[in-house]
């Protein structure tokens, strides 16, 4: 006797493996979701530390502000003076960039974020020490479903002395 499978059989099986299968592809497209939204995150956060830790480093020992040019006055460019060489930092687009002078401007945030506001604002009393009210807007790229973009608004205060 010949042992087969009946048509009601593999019916059931088939509405069975259909039901598995869109259950684990389900649970794996929530997974590539979550990755997403974990590396836009990151790649925000990573991009405004380093921002940060870049004007920092270049008003470190700066000798003069251009841009802003008196206490009070707000401007989407900084412009400053360390070691008889002039540094702009100034928003083109969606990139922050970082020109030096003689040399060509370089973009301070990743391929996957985007600047989307940039104001500096200089604070303290005329013929003082300059302090620089620093503000930024960083956006990732990536949208999640349903969602909007991640974005962060980051603000620092530097004093240069």
């Amino acid at each position: 006797m010949k042992r087969s499978f009946t048509i009601i059989e593999l019916l059931l099986y088939m509405g069975l493996f259909s039901i598995l299968i869109t259950i684990i592809s389900g649970l794996f497209f929530s997974i590539l979701q979550l990755r997403l939204e974990a590396e836009t995150v990151s790649s925000v956060q990573q991009d405004s530390n380093f921002i940060i830790g870049r004007l920092k480093y270049d008003l470190n020992g700066a000798t003069g502000v251009t841009s802003p040019a008196s206490p009070g006055q707000t401007a989407s460019v900084l412009t400053f003076v360390k070691s008889a060489t002039t540094y702009t930092y100034t928003l083109s687009g969606t990139d922050l960039l970082l020109a030096v002078s003689g040399q060509p401007p370089v973009s301070l945030n990743g391929y996957n974020t985007q600047v989307l506001a940039f104001n500096v604002t200089r604070l303290g009393n005329p013929g003082g020490f300059p302090y620089l009210n620093i503000s930024f807007t960083l956006s990732g790229k990536s949208v999640f479903i349903n969602q909007q973009p991640e974005t962060k608004i980051f603000t620092t205060g530097i004093s240069l002395r």
